[in-house]
């Protein structure tokens, strides 16, 4: 293999007096892995999400508006939205027990829909094309959208 020859993308800069290797392949890798975690996420809160869909669905909200979120408030996606949704909640009682503390509700999409472009563009377009009940999971630092059969 001829490395002069091939388009080598890791690179190592110098920040702050500290030397960074910024790899773009590498970091794609990470953002699957944890786009794969959000989905253990949801399977693992998945009897939450039947219980909000049920109650949109006992409202007669139209799915369409609204979507069921899951954020792990130990991060600033979660974190915002849990401070915006549940003022003043102890967190801490349940990082006490050894757990990681999760919001679970469900929203209006007009409120979420901009903070999600914030974070995420390509979360937030998926969302907005959604016209059935949707799951927004924010863990590992990434946001992922699920459509509701």
């Amino acid at each position: 293999m001829d490395y002069n020859k091939e388009k080598i993308q890791a690179r190592v800069i110098e920040k702050d007096g500290k030397l960074l290797l910024i790899d773009p392949n590498a970091e794609a890798m990470i953002n699957v892995i944890n786009t794969l975690n959000c989905n253990k996420t949801y399977l693992l809160k998945k009897d939450r999400v039947e219980y909000y869909q049920q109650r949109i669905k006992d409202a007669g909200i139209d799915p369409s508006t609204v979507t069921i979120v899951i954020c792990n408030v130990d991060e600033s996606f979660g974190e915002f939205v849990a401070d915006s949704t549940m003022p003043g909640y102890d967190w801490d009682e349940i990082r006490n027990r050894g757990e990681t503390p999760y919001a679970i509700g469900f929203l209006y999409k007009e409120s979420i829909i901009p903070i999600v472009g914030v974070y995420d563009p390509e979360a937030c377009e998926k969302l907005k094309n959604i016209i059935s009940y949707s799951v927004l999971v924010s863990d590992y630092s990434v946001i992922s959208v699920f459509r509701l059969i």
